[in-house]
């Protein structure tokens, strides 16, 4: 059982380890936003559910939301848009969200060595798999994987999101940040970026522009 758990553990950090340093890096890349919001993350136990015995593990990574997928306008944000510029202003938080949303189950699939696998499968996935989904209704109107436009969204954010885990800098601050919340259960918010500008600063630099943001996504 402690064998178990240790694996467990392990699995838990990297999982929110890719969560917190994959919105670092999008936050300063793909949105010109040098700051995040990230409050912290933290690994918790709870009962696991009947018939298991010992303590299961959830993760928490806490940041301000590129994109504030509830309370959206009926039928999807875009058909409700009408300047060219707020569509992509608005689908480039979209696909900021998502990169976060995936780059946690990719972290935990690299360290487990499983391949191959649809991320439904990986035991920290679904709270994600349901995120990712809400995100893309709230934007098309609908979770349709036959949408060739949300098909083409998600295999760019599906790339996105496997660069980073995949970027030996960023890798370097997931497994840093990582072994931090196996030590101490939980890191700052300053403790992240400490750690994301040390290791993937250089590699990750700030874009020159800038998305406009409303007063909901102020840091």
């Amino acid at each position: 059982m402690r064998r178990l758990n240790a694996r467990k553990l392990r699995l838990t950090a990297y999982h929110e380890a890719g969560h917190a340093i994959a919105a670092w890096i999008v936050g300063r890349t793909l949105l010109g936003r040098p700051k995040t919001g990230i409050g912290r993350v933290r690994i918790a136990t709870a009962p696991e559910p009947i018939g298991n015995t010992g303590l299961g593990l959830f993760g928490m990574t806490e940041f301000g939301a590129f994109y504030p997928h509830e309370f959206l306008p009926a039928g999807g944000l875009q058909a409700n848009l009408v300047r060219a510029e707020d569509v992509r202003s608005w689908r480039l938080r979209l696909e900021a969200q998502l990169i976060v949303t995936l780059a946690g189950p990719l972290a935990e699939a690299r360290i487990s060595r499983r391949k191959g696998i649809a991320i439904s499968e990986h035991p920290g996935a679904f709270g994600d798999n349901d995120m990712a989904s809400s995100l893309l209704a709230s934007f098309f109107g609908k979770d349709d994987p036959t949408n060739p436009e949300q098909q083409m969204l998600w295999w760019g954010v599906d790339a996105g999101a496997s660069r980073i885990i995949r970027h030996p800098d960023a890798w370097a601050a997931i497994e840093a940040l990582a072994i931090k919340l196996i030590e101490k259960g939980a890191a700052t918010g300053h403790t992240i970026s400490r750690i994301a500008k040390a290791k993937a600063g250089a590699a990750f630099p700030i874009a020159r522009v800038a998305v406009e943001f409303g007063e909901e996504l102020a840091t």
